[in-house]
């Protein structure tokens, strides 16, 4: 015997947004895009706009852009990337939210979108996008398969699947973030994992993998899921001063590529990465002829410190637990692209009509990144992750288990992007706001279950939730 307290959609299949809300939502998140009068550009968009074949960058978010672009138009790129937003959003607010009215529905999702800098990852040409999207789509298919459809798990299994092969650093979250909500399931919910749910993700994190290995096979030669992640880490390395004492004592006895630059990685920036842009990768070809040289070299410093290695990670992830917010002049994220890098390069070549509208966007004059609300989005943030560790404990307190477990699988989530990141990369603000955004969306729908059950749900649903037993 028991009771339901919370909403949740009278049967499975019934969370489907409808498309004028999605439209809806979508034109409100590309509010930063439309003021600043282009699609928001990073370094790195360069190099998804230019070819297939760069290095440490999937090919297939570089076909994603080809095909929504209409090789032509990059508005039509975000606004793509804004509609599959807006239908994860609407749909997890329905199906975990169990939210029916539409008033609350999208003031809800409305508040999700204007409280955190989601928009500003979908008017970006940047797969960044994906990485949240991705962590609420396993969360709903591991946590509560029950209230998907069939063509809602698939649905959410394809953007788990577009996340995965658009950013490798997915592979290894989600798979994190899988086991994390079978635990969930099991000790938190009280439920055996759901069989059909759990084989559906985990094919599509093998084919996601897979995918990506027959692109490098086929455009690298190299059947690795990143043909760059021995140069990556091995700059990760330097960048900390941790590499180079091991590599002076290796080179005493073996003659890798990179034992004739050691002047060059001596006394480094923390953060400026001076082995991947100043020359010492190119000069030793680290993406290609001696990147075995380098995973022996990183294996070897691996060894030797892996405490170092350790105590730098979490002291990073700490770092980037601070930074949440885009807009910060030094990573180079909102600010302007007009003489410098890959990016004004790419779109001469690629999209020279634009040319005129690129020079013209806010983002090249600096109006964006002089009005960038960085406190209003810290503080926000903060509140968000600070409202969420209450709602999972009212959530506990109230015998809301599923509630519950979809709080500590996002907080798992949070946490494994931040620590996965700040090892491999460094703390950089984009790889906290990709994820943070979620914060809001998972209190919206932790709150819903907990206070709207008897005004957001049709009359059927709130005699569910009344004081009326459910039969065993």
């Amino acid at each position: 015997m028991g009771r339901v307290p919370i909403p949740v959609p009278s049967e499975a299949g019934s969370g489907w947004a409808r498309p004028s809300h999605v439209l809806l939502l979508a034109v409100i998140s590309l509010y930063p895009a439309i003021w600043n009068g282009y699609p928001l550009l990073f370094s790195d968009s360069g190099a998804y706009l230019g070819t297939h074949r760069t290095i440490g960058a999937p090919p297939f978010y570089w076909l994603f852009i080809k095909i929504t672009s209409l090789g032509s138009q990059l508005f039509l790129t975000i606004a793509v990337q804004a509609l599959i937003s807006a239908t994860v959003v609407l749909m997890a607010l329905r199906i975990a939210g169990g939210i029916e009215q539409l008033r609350y529905l999208l003031l809800l999702a409305l508040a999700v979108l204007l409280l955190n800098q989601m928009p500003f990852l979908v008017s970006w040409i940047m797969p960044d996008f994906l990485t949240g999207l991705g962590i609420a789509a396993i969360c709903l298919l591991m946590l509560i398969p029950e209230r998907l459809g069939l063509w809602q798990m698939l649905f959410m299994a394809g953007v788990a699947c577009l996340a995965i092969v658009t950013t490798v650093a997915n592979a290894p979250l989600f798979l994190g973030l899988v086991i994390v909500c079978i635990a969930a399931r099991w000790l938190v919910m009280r439920k055996a994992p759901a069989w059909k749910a759990t084989l559906l993700t985990s094919v599509m994190l093998v084919a996601s993998c897979l995918a990506i290995i027959a692109a490098n096979k086929v455009i690298h030669k190299r059947a690795v899921l990143s043909p760059a992640s021995a140069a990556l880490t091995f700059s990760r390395l330097a960048d900390t001063d941790i590499a180079q004492p091991v590599v002076e004592d290796v080179c005493k006895s073996e003659g890798y590529a990179v034992c004739g630059y050691l002047d060059s990685l001596a006394n480094p920036v923390r953060g400026r990465q001076d082995f991947l842009w100043y020359g010492v990768a190119d000069v030793t070809d680290a993406f290609s002829a001696t990147r075995d040289e380098y995973a022996e070299l990183n294996a070897e410093v691996l060894r030797r410190r892996w405490r170092d290695v350790l105590r730098e990670g979490l002291l990073d992830t700490g770092r980037l637990f601070l930074k949440p917010t885009l807009g910060h002049p030094e990573t180079f994220e909102l600010t302007s692209y007009l003489e410098r890098g890959s990016v004004a390069i790419w779109l001469s070549v690629k999209l020279p009509g634009d040319g005129p509208r690129f020079s013209a966007a806010r983002q090249q004059t600096g109006e964006l990144i002089a009005i960038f609300p960085t406190r209003f989005f810290a503080a926000s943030t903060a509140i968000s992750y600070t409202a969420l560790l209450l709602l999972i404990v009212l959530a506990w307190r109230r015998d809301d288990r599923t509630a519950a477990a979809l709080g500590l699988a996002l907080v798992a989530a949070i946490f494994g992007q931040l620590l996965l990141h700040a090892m491999l990369v460094g703390p950089y603000p984009r790889y906290h706001v990709k994820v943070g955004w979620l914060g809001w969306l998972f209190c919206a729908i932790i709150w819903a279950r907990l206070y709207l059950s008897g005004s957001a749900c049709p009359p059927e649903q709130q005699r569910l939730n009344s004081n009326a037993p459910v039969p065993e």
